[in-house]
């Protein structure tokens, strides 16, 4: 075979690559698919995960993607003590959460925002800011990370992410179609970022968060406090949040829930 001919083989062979789906993408959409048919679940699956068909592989796709989505507004924080701490604070909470093996990072983000935010690949973001208020109290920050470990042990972001593009995310992400996977990651990160995942994963995430407080030894008002101080931080800014309230549950509302 001559050069010019072997390299047009190998760039056929590299184009079949990109464009047929891997023996394990297409064995895990089977697997799924007859799942679904059998109406099987995981055991020990918190209740929000028995709607969600997408598979793991997928979620870490579009999950990686809408963490680089993230990064790109949110740099990292250039401290590495802050970063080692929250890493290590982040690890011991997910550890008792219902996805204790899923690959979580913690991230420090620099922004005076008050925000945090968990990507479906397992990524968790907290702002410098949101640490400024807690006026770091370990059991408050601890709190708002346990609320971000329950939205990816809970699977939130993929069952998001089947909200906004259905069957078409698993095909995507099958088949190869690099530039509209990156266009629906980029707009589940902004999602994520200005509207969060709606109102009843939100409260599903504080009570999930109170269990892993509780189990951890954390004083149980804990998050009731750190919500306190947010929705004072809130009011202070005399800003409108008819937006916000559309997918967020009024603190008021997610401060009642924990007293149930």
């Amino acid at each position: 075979m001559t050069g010019k001919a072997k390299k047009a083989t190998e760039a056929k062979k590299a184009t079949e690559a990109k464009t047929f789906p891997s023996l394990a993408s297409v064995a895990s959409l089977a697997l799924f698919a007859f799942s679904i048919l059998n109406g099987c679940s995981p055991k020990n699956s918190p209740p929000s995960s028995n709607k969600i068909w997408i598979p793991e592989d997928v979620e870490l796709l579009l999950g990686s993607l809408t963490t680089q989505s993230l990064q790109a507004v949110f740099p990292p924080y250039p401290d590495s003590r802050w970063q080692g701490y929250i890493n290590q604070l982040g690890k011991k909470i997910a550890a008792v959460s219902e996805r204790p093996d899923y690959d979580y990072r913690f991230i420090v983000a620099r922004s005076s925002y008050p925000n945090a935010f968990s990507s479906p690949d397992g990524t968790v973001f907290i702002t410098t800011g949101l640490l400024k208020l807690c006026h770091d109290q370990e059991s408050e920050i601890a709190a708002v990370l346990a609320h971000e470990v329950a939205h990816v042990s809970h699977r939130h972001g993929a069952l998001l992410l089947q909200k906004q593009a259905g069957w078409s995310a698993v095909a995507l992400a099958i088949f190869g179609f690099e530039g509209t996977i990156l266009g629906s990651a980029t707009h589940l990160a902004g999602t994520l970022r200005n509207l969060g995942y709606g109102r009843e994963m939100e409260i599903e995430a504080d009570q999930a968060a109170a269990l892993y407080l509780k189990k951890l030894k954390y004083p149980p008002a804990s998050l009731k406090t750190f919500l306190e101080k947010m929705a004072r931080f809130e009011n202070s800014l005399g800003l409108s949040f008819e937006t916000y309230l559309r997918s967020h549950p009024p603190i008021k509302d997610r401060l009642e829930q924990l007293q149930k």
